[in-house]
């Protein structure tokens, strides 16, 4: 997505999709998502020792959701406010940083599914095949589903801090509901 080096009017049309693009990613990595629900939901009796680490998986996904719907936010509205693309380094620098925060968000999620996913084949498999997957062992400060579902209980989190719209390079923030 480097859109900054194209050719001026093609770098202009890129910028004003890039939150499209964005959106259509998104969409499709929460329809992933809730497929992955409606199956395991529609065996959850069997795994129903797998219960608070779904319940965990979903909050993650909802507070990634919620930043998300931040930086979609961000994202329209310096389009909107820059049509003609961002003003400088220091606005790419900017933009790419916050991009590459939600990325990471993202991942995080995505890594998550594939801990539950280990889980669930230990869960169903394991005493079958007479071994287990072994847990995912990720670097700091990164964590795996286990470790959050170890530390948290599903709704008890600190409310997070919204980014509210506002001159470029700064942000406002306000206590979410």
């Amino acid at each position: 997505m480097d859109w900054w080096n194209e050719p001026p009017l093609q770098a202009i049309v890129k910028w004003q999709t890039v939150p499209d693009q964005f959106q259509k990613g998104w969409e499709r990595s929460q329809d992933s998502y809730l497929k992955f629900l409606v199956a395991f939901k529609s065996a959850a009796l069997l795994f129903w020792d797998l219960e608070k680490l779904r319940l965990v998986l979903y909050e993650e996904n909802m507070t990634v959701g919620g930043e998300w719907s931040d930086y979609s936010f961000f994202l329209r509205t310096e389009v909107a406010i820059n049509p003609q693309g961002p003003k400088d380094a220091k606005h790419v620098a900017m933009l790419r940083e916050r991009a590459q925060a939600i990325s990471a968000r993202l991942l995080d999620v995505a890594t998550y599914l594939d801990d539950f996913g280990v889980a669930l084949q230990n869960h169903a498999i394991g005493s079958l095949a007479g071994f287990n997957l072994p847990p995912r062992k990720p670097e700091l400060p990164h964590k795996t589903l286990e470790d959050i579902a170890a530390t948290v209980l599903p709704g008890s989190r600190p409310k997070r801090k919204v980014a509210v719209a506002g001159p470029v390079g700064g942000a406002n923030e306000q206590q979410a509901a």
